[in-house]
């Protein structure tokens, strides 16, 4: 693929999209979060918006990981952290959280992918027309044996496209979410 047109599309997605709390309100980190996340090499570093100022950190199942920080700016009424990953991660999918002044937590998780090196390629997987629940009575095993396929070769990014269900009912997305999340 072009590089360009690669850059086009990492742009696009970088359009702010900012997490949310169960409730639907944005907390203490804005992004990146599970929906844009941040991909980074180690060594590297990415921008972190937050809602105030507060202490950054990965955490995984490898441990907790302090994400040394350059002074925060104000950037469109937001606080923009320059956070850089220590060599010290080991690669893979990390939760970012913050500890705000006051004591209160944000998690974000599968916000950070951290990687060794740069690959030399990128897998992209396009997933259309999922219709989850077209049949209630019978499992959709096209459907289990796709995302099989899809965690056999995890890919870089899966592009969700068409229907996710059937038919629009709150149990359809409850499942597309489940499915989805993983």
């Amino acid at each position: 693929m072009n590089r360009r047109i690669l850059a086009a599309l990492v742009c696009a997605a970088a359009a702010p999209a900012y997490a949310r709390d169960a409730a639907g309100r944005l907390d203490t980190i804005l992004a990146p979060n599970n929906a844009q996340p941040a991909i980074v090499v180690k060594g590297n570093g990415f921008d972190v918006f937050l809602r105030s100022d507060a202490q950054m950190h990965l955490e995984s199942a490898a441990g907790s990981f302090a994400l040394p920080a350059e002074t925060p700016l104000d950037w469109r009424g937001r606080r923009k952290i320059r956070v850089t990953i220590p060599s010290n991660v080991p690669a893979g999918a990390y939760t970012l959280a913050a500890q705000g002044p006051g004591g209160a937590a944000d998690r974000n998780f599968r916000a950070v992918y951290v990687l060794d090196g740069r690959p030399d390629e990128y897998r992209v997987v396009v997933w259309s027309n999922l219709r989850i629940g077209a049949d209630p009575n019978a499992p959709d095993t096209a459907l289990f044996r796709t995302t099989a396929a899809i965690y056999e070769h995890p890919p870089a990014l899966v592009l969700v496209t068409g229907d996710l269900t059937a038919g629009g009912t709150p149990e359809q997305f409850r499942l597309a979410l489940e499915l989805l999340n993983d």
